[in-house]
């Protein structure tokens, strides 16, 4: 490494990794539940209002938290014996 330091906007650039830029991130409400419910992009598009989808995308969130914490717990019990009673 040479020592430099990362100028401010290479940082700003870098603490944005793994954000959406403002301009999807509506659209993105939509492709995720198209992704991983199936639901048909007409129907998401002409049907469902912006409130269905922030509560669909807040449930697959928990969806998504349900599953890192069962994967977590079992790998959890695969380490120690899986006997905590």
């Amino acid at each position: 490494r040479s020592g430099k330091r990362r100028s401010k906007s290479r940082l700003d650039e870098i603490g944005s990794v793994g954000t959406l830029a403002p301009e999807i991130e509506d659209e993105f409400l939509i492709w995720r539940v198209w992704q991983k419910k199936g639901v048909p992009l007409d129907e998401l598009r002409n049907r469902w209002t912006y409130e269905d989808l922030l509560h669909a995308n807040a449930v697959l969130d928990m969806d998504e938290d349900i599953e890192a914490a069962v994967d977590g717990l079992i790998d959890f019990e695969s380490k120690h014996g899986g006997n905590s009673k």
